[in-house]
C-alpha cells in the first residue's frame, strides 16, 4: 500500500495497493543478470549458461565457468558484449562466447562511449577497455578514485558521466577524451557517502538512486546525496543482516504516475 492525498471538495488522505509483478518466463536456475538489447530482446545469465530471450524464447549462445555469483554485462554499438561475474571476464561477439585474460579480476562493468570500464575488486583502482573493443585492456590504462582510500564498489554511468561508488565515499568522472586516459574526475563532484550494495544502484527521473553505507536510501540531487527513505523503511533495512544487506539488488517501475524504487535482498 501506499498513501496519496486526493484533493475534491475536501482534502483526504488515501491507500492505494501496489500493484504485483507479474512473472513473465518459469527459470529454475540461479538468474545473474538481463540487460535489454537493441531487436526488442534481453540477454541473460541463468546459472553457467548466457541466453538471448526474445519474450517466449530462451536462446542458449555460450556458457560460463561461474554458476551462481551476480554478473554485469554491457552491450557495446555492434552488438558486441562484455561480462564480468565478479572475478572473470567474457566477451561475446556476435558468434563465440570467450574468457577473457585482462591484467586483474574485474568488477561490475560499465559502457560509456565505446569504452568499458570495471572496478579491481577490493581496491580504489579502475580500468577501460580499449575504444570500441571491449575485449582488450592495455595493462597500463587504469586510473585510481581520488576523493578517499576506499575500495570502489560499482562503476555506473549515468547522463556521460562515471559515478564512482565506494565503501565510503563517491565521485564523479568526466569524459575528456585525453590519448592517455580518457577520463577526468569532477574537481566538486566528490561525495562523503558510500554505498552498502553494489547492485542496489539504479537510474530513474533524470538522476540516480542507491542504498548508503549508512542504510539510507539516497538520491542524488547534482552531486548531493539527497535522503528519500523514511525511518520505517530504514528499521526494515537494518533489520537485515549486514551481509545479505551487501547483497541487494534495485530496479524501478511506474504504476499510475507513481515510481517505484524496489530493493530486494536475497533470502529476505
Amino acid at each position: 500500500m501506499f498513501s496519496e492525498i486526493e484533493i475534491s471538495a475536501r482534502q483526504r488522505l488515501i491507500r492505494i495497493q501496489r500493484m504485483g509483478l507479474e512473472a513473465l518466463y518459469a527459470i529454475t536456475a540461479t538468474k545473474r543478470c538481463m540487460e535489454r538489447a537493441s531487436g526488442g530482446y534481453h540477454f541473460c545469465i541463468i546459472g553457467t549458461g548466457f541466453y538471448r530471450f526474445d519474450g517466449a524464447t530462451l536462446t542458449l549462445l555460450g556458457t560460463m565457468t561461474s554458476s551462481d555469483t551476480r554478473c554485469t554485462l554491457v552491450i557495446d554499438d555492434n552488438g558486441n558484449v562484455l561480462i564480468s561475474d565478479g572475478l572473470d571476464a567474457y566477451y561475446w561477439n556476435g558468434s563465440t562466447l570467450t574468457l577473457l585474460a585482462f591484467p586483474t579480476n574485474v568488477g561490475p562493468v560499465a559502457f560509456l562511449a565505446g569504452y568499458g570500464i570495471y572496478p579491481v575488486p577490493d581496491s580504489g583502482r579502475f580500468y577501460v577497455t580499449g575504444l570500441n573493443a571491449l575485449n582488450t585492456v592495455d595493462p597500463l590504462d587504469f586510473a585510481t578514485a581520488e576523493s578517499n582510500p576506499d575500495p570502489l564498489v560499482r562503476i555506473f554511468t549515468d547522463h556521460n558521466e562515471l559515478w564512482l561508488f565506494g565503501t565510503r565515499s563517491t565521485e564523479v568522472w568526466s569524459l575528456s577524451g585525453a590519448a592517455d586516459f580518457p577520463f577526468t574526475p569532477y574537481t566538486n563532484a566528490q561525495m562523503e557517502r558510500g554505498c552498502r550494495a553494489p547492485f542496489s544502484v539504479a537510474s530513474e527521473d533524470n538522476t540516480l538512486f542507491w542504498l548508503g553505507d549508512d542504510d539510507i536510501v539516497y538520491r542524488a540531487d547534482g552531486y548531493r546525496p539527497s535522503r528519500v527513505s523514511t525511518h520505517p523503511i530504514e528499521r526494515q533495512i537494518t533489520g537485515i543482516p549486514e551481509a545479505a544487506r551487501a547483497l541487494a539488488d534495485a530496479f524501478f517501475y511506474t504504476h499510475d504516475g507513481h515510481k517505484f524504487y524496489t530493493l530486494r535482498f536475497p533470502g529476505y
